[in-house]
C-alpha cells in the first residue's frame, strides 16, 4: 500500500464493481433517495418506519449501529471474495481504468476552466451585440445590458437593422399564386353550389313523381279495384285484377295487369301482364238481324248500337284504362263462349263462317260478329229492328253473367267424389248456354202462333165462318198462360225471387198453356219446347163440362193425347170438337 525507497510506488487497488457503481441494479437506481423530493421521502419513511410519533433517539441510534454492522460484514465478505479471486486468477486481473496522476488532473482542470472562460466570453459578445442592436430602438434598455468596454468605444444606437423588401417579381408571383388559389376556391364553391342546386331540383322532381304515383294509386283504390301482390320478379310493381275469375269465370285469361310508374313524370299507368294481350286488337260483339222476305238475299233490318258503348272510353286516366281492359276482356270471353257453343248447335241451323256466327230462324237470320274499336260507326237509325238487336246483344251479356254466377255458386259447395260417368258428363257440360235460349224461345213462339192459328181456324169452321162469334169467344172464353216454366210468374207479389235467380225462365224449357171453352167443351193445350233440342211437344186434354144443381159445374175427361206436330193437333182438334159437340147436342 505504501511506496518504499528504490521501488515503484504501489497504487491503491480498489474493486471496480464498487467504485464504478456496477453493483447497483435498475431497482436501486429507481429507489435512489437523492432523486426524491422531500414529500416523497417523508411518504416513503412513513411507509417503512411508521409514524414519527414512535421514533426516539435510542431507536435511531440502534438502527444506525445495525446498519453499520451489516455494512462491515458485507465489506468483509466482499474483500474475502476479492482476495480469493485474485489469488486464483492473479494473472488475469486487469484494472478497467488507470488512475490519473496529479499532473493529468491539473491539466484537465485547466482545460475545463479555459472552456468555461471561452463560453463566457462568447456569451458576453453575443449579449453586447444584441444590446447594441436593441439600443437603436430602445436606447435605455440596450445600455443596461451593454458592457462598459463597449460603451466606451461604440456609440449607443450605432448598430441598426432594416427590413428587406421583397422584389416586385416575387410580389407578382405571390399575387398570382393567391389569385390561382382563390380561383380554385371560387370554382369549387360554384361547383358545390351547382351540385346542391341540381340535387334540390332532382329531389323536387322525384317528390313530384312520387306524388303523381301515389295519387294514381289512391285513385285506383277509391274505384274499388282489386290490388294484389306482384306476379313478376320486381318487388316495386303492383298488380291489379281486372278479370272475372273471382266472379266465376273459367276463361283462360284471368285478367291480371301491372300498375307501373312512368319514369318521365311518375304517373301511374296500366299494362297487361301477358305481352301478347297488349298486341291484340280491341273488339266488340255486334249483332245484326236480317229478314229473308222470300228472297235469296237477306235484308238488314236491325243492328246493335256499338257507338254508344264506346263513348265512355274517351276519358283518360289509369282507372279508365282498367275499365277499358275489363270491358274488352268481357267482349273477348263472350265471343269465345259464343263460338264454342255455336260449334255444338249445328243441328239447330247454327253455322260459323269467316269468324261470324249465323243463326237461321226460318224467316230471320241473326248474325253475330266482332268489330274492331277503330271500325265502330253509328248505326242507321232508320232500321226497324235496331232495338231488338240491342236487346239480343244485352241478353247475351246477361246470360254470360248468369253463367258466371252459377259457377260461383257451385264453388260454395264442397266437392263430391265423382264416378267415371259423372266426370265425363261434368266435362261435357262446360259449354255455356247463351244462344240456345234464343233459339228455343224463338221456335217456341213460332209454334205458339201456329197453335193459336189452329184454334182460330177450328172456331171459324165450327161456327161456319162467323167472325164475330169467333172474336167473342177468343176474347171471353180463351186464355193464354205463358212462361209456365218460370216459378217466379206464380209469385208475382213475392218480394224475393225463387232461388234468388232471375234467369230460371232462360235456363229451363219454355212452357205455355192454352185454355178454350167451346159450347160444353173445355180444351186445355200445353205446349212445351225442350231446351236441349228445341223439340216441341203438345199435350191436349178435352173435358165435357155440365151444370149441376145450382151454379156448380162438373167436368169429365173426354180426351188426353200428345202430339209432336201442329198438323196432328189440327186434325185431332177438329175431329174432337165436331164429334163431341155434335154428340152432346
Amino acid at each position: 500500500m505504501f511506496a518504499f525507497e528504490g521501488s515503484e510506488p504501489e497504487r491503491l487497488r480498489l474493486n471496480s464493481v464498487l467504485t464504478e457503481g456496477l453493483h447497483k441494479t435498475g431497482l436501486d437506481s429507481k429507489n435512489d433517495d437523492s432523486t426524491l423530493s422531500i414529500n416523497q421521502l417523508i411518504q416513503r419513511t412513513i411507509k417503512q418506519k411508521g409514524s414519527f410519533l414512535n421514533v426516539t433517539e435510542d431507536s435511531l441510534l440502534k438502527e444506525i449501529s445495525e446498519l453499520e454492522s451489516n455494512y462491515v460484514d458485507k465489506n468483509n465478505d466482499l474483500d474475502a471474495n476479492v482476495d480469493l479471486q485474485e489469488s486464483q486468477n492473479k494473472e488475469e486481473v486487469k484494472v478497467p481504468h488507470e488512475l490519473k496522476t496529479h499532473e493529468e488532473f491539473m491539466k484537465q482542470k485547466e482545460q475545463i476552466i479555459s472552456s468555461v472562460h471561452s463560453a463566457l466570453n462568447e456569451s458576453s459578445l453575443s449579449l453586447d451585440f444584441i444590446s447594441l442592436l436593441i439600443s437603436c430602438v430602445r436606447p435605455q434598455a440596450g445600455s443596461l445590458s451593454m458592457s462598459p468596454h463597449l460603451k466606451q468605444h461604440i456609440k449607443i444606437g450605432s448598430l441598426s437593422s432594416d427590413r428587406v423588401q421583397p422584389s416586385e417579381n416575387q410580389n407578382l408571383s405571390q399575387i398570382e399564386s393567391s389569385k390561382i388559389g382563390r380561383g380554385w376556391k371560387l370554382e369549387s364553391l360554384n361547383r358545390s353550389a351547382q351540385n346542391l342546386k341540381n340535387s334540390s331540383l332532382r329531389l323536387r322532381d322525384e317528390i313530384e313523381k312520387e306524388k303523381n304515383y301515389w295519387n294514381g294509386l289512391i285513385e285506383v283504390l277509391k274505384s274499388n279495384e282489386v290490388i294484389t301482390t306482384t306476379v313478376t320478379k320486381s318487388s316495386k310493381e303492383i298488380s291489379v285484377k281486372y278479370g272475372f275469375g273471382d266472379a266465376g269465370s273459367n276463361y283462360y285469361d284471368k285478367g291480371i295487369g301491372l300498375m307501373k310508374k312512368n319514369p318521365i313524370d311518375g304517373k301511374l299507368y296500366f299494362e297487361k301482364v301477358n305481352p301478347h294481350q297488349s298486341e291484340k286488337t280491341n273488339k266488340l260483339v255486334n249483332v245484326k238481324l236480317y229478314n229473308r222476305n222470300g228472297s235469296d238475299v237477306p235484308v238488314l233490318i236491325g243492328e246493335s248500337d256499338l257507338f254508344h258503348r264506346v263513348q265512355k272510353f274517351t276519358a283518360e286516366g289509369v282507372t279508365q284504362e282498367i275499365s277499358k281492359a275489363r270491358f274488352f276482356l268481357f267482349e273477348e270471353e263472350l265471343f269465345y263462349q259464343l263460338v264454342k257453343e255455336a260449334a255444338t248447335l249445328v243441328s239447330l241451323q247454327v253455322t260459323i263462317e269467316s269468324n261470324k256466327i249465323f243463326i237461321d230462324l226460318h224467316d230471320e237470320i241473326i248474325e253475330i260478329e266482332t268489330v274492331a274499336l277503330e271500325d265502330v260507326t253509328p248505326v242507321n237509325p232508320e232500321l226497324a229492328s235496331n232495338k231488338r238487336a240491342d236487346q239480343i246483344d244485352t241478353f247475351l251479356r246477361l246470360m254470360l253473367c248468369c253463367e258466371h254466377k252459377n259457377n260461383l255458386d257451385k264453388k260454395k259447395f264442397p266437392p263430391l267424389a265423382l264416378s267415371q260417368d259423372q266426370h265425363l258428363s261434368s266435362s261435357l257440360s262446360t259449354t255455356l248456354s247463351l244462344l240456345r235460349p234464343i233459339i228455343t224461345y224463338n221456335k217456341h213462339d213460332r209454334t205458339l202462333k201456329q197453335v193459336e192459328d189452329v184454334l182460330i181456324l177450328m172456331l171459324t169452321t165450327f161456327y161456319n165462318n162467323d167472325k164475330a162469334k169467333v172474336d167473342e169467344i177468343m176474347s171471353k172464353d180463351y186464355k193464354l198462360i205463358r212462361f209456365c216454366n218460370d216459378p217466379n210468374m206464380r209469385r208475382l207479389s213475392a218480394t224475393k225471387l225463387v232461388n234468388n235467380n232471375a234467369f230460371i225462365r232462360c235456363v229451363s224449357s219454355p212452357s205455355t198453356l192454352f185454355k178454350l171453352f167451346v159450347e160444353n167443351l173445355k180444351i186445355v193445350i200445353r205446349l212445351r219446347s225442350l231446351s236441349n233440342s228445341s223439340y216441341s211437344t203438345i199435350n191436349m186434354k178435352i173435358y165435357n163440362v155440365s151444370e149441376t144443381s145450382g151454379s156448380a159445374k162438373t167436368s169429365n175427361s173426354l180426351l188426353n193425347v200428345n202430339f209432336t206436330d201442329v198438323s196432328q193437333l189440327d186434325n185431332c182438334l177438329n175431329w174432337a170438337v165436331a164429334h163431341y159437340s155434335t154428340k152432346i147436342s
